[in-house]
């Protein structure tokens, strides 16, 4: 039986440079790191930034995560100011009330939001 989902995987070009720009936008410092991987931790569920290689190259699209976030236009609002860009959206999906939205970081990551 599945419980959920734990982790998600981001495989970026740089930890450093990554995991700087998701302190700034998370606003708050990763729960564990090294100079190939970087963890950050909501409740029960970890973000992680692992070194991207010939095995896991780092991709556009495919897979996105969606993070639930407080207020959607705040998070977009800062997210602007960090430099990301709105990919998709934001959608009102009707069906269970919320906005959803895909930003994409200054490296070329997409992640996703609701709200």
């Amino acid at each position: 039986m599945i419980k959920g989902i734990i982790t998600s995987l981001m495989f970026v070009d740089s930890i450093q440079e990554s995991r700087d720009f998701y302190c700034r936008l998370f606003n708050i410092e990763p729960f564990e790191e090294d100079k190939l991987f970087c963890s950050f931790k909501f409740a029960n569920t970890y973000f992680n930034l692992h070194l991207a290689d010939e095995k896991s190259p780092k991709s556009r699209g495919g897979t996105v995560v969606y993070l639930h976030v407080e207020d959607i236009d705040v998070f977009i609002d800062n997210a602007k100011l960090l430099d990301m860009k709105i990919y998709r959206g934001p959608l009102i999906v009707e069906e269970i009330g919320r906005t959803i939205c895909q930003l994409e970081d200054p490296f070329g990551n997409i992640i996703g939001i609701e709200g």
